[in-house]
């Protein structure tokens, strides 16, 4: 069984189980998530809502990893992160922590190079 970032969907317009389902909300009540589209935006045309967009992953046999970007920064207080994955079993399961954690960890971040 592999991770599929697609939005595999039966007709009936309900997600295969075998798609991971993977999403993050804001304090201010915003969320985004895997199963949104992947198109590509110009920088200066970002969106303004959260965008949570993948980035590398590996894995095999019984251990996977997919990194993320999220942004913008979220605001202060907790941030969500929710997770489902029918084909595996995984029900609905939700953590939160203090966003501060991850603005603070932004806020120490180097630039390594002006964009264009």
């Amino acid at each position: 069984m592999t991770m599929r970032m697609g939005m595999r969907r039966f007709e009936a317009g309900t997600l295969a189980p075998e798609v991971f389902r993977f999403g993050v909300g804001f304090s201010d009540g915003r969320k985004a998530t895997n199963l949104v589209g992947l198109g590509g935006y110009d920088h200066d045309d970002a969106p303004a809502g959260p965008m949570l967009t993948p980035g590398d992953g590996d894995g095999g046999g019984h251990h996977w990893t997919q990194r993320f970007w999220l942004l913008p920064l979220p605001p202060p207080g907790p941030l969500a992160f929710v997770a489902e994955w029918p084909a595996l079993d995984l029900p609905l399961s939700r953590a939160e922590i203090d966003s501060a954690t991850v603005i603070d960890a932004a806020s120490r971040a180097l630039l390594l190079w002006e964009r264009r």
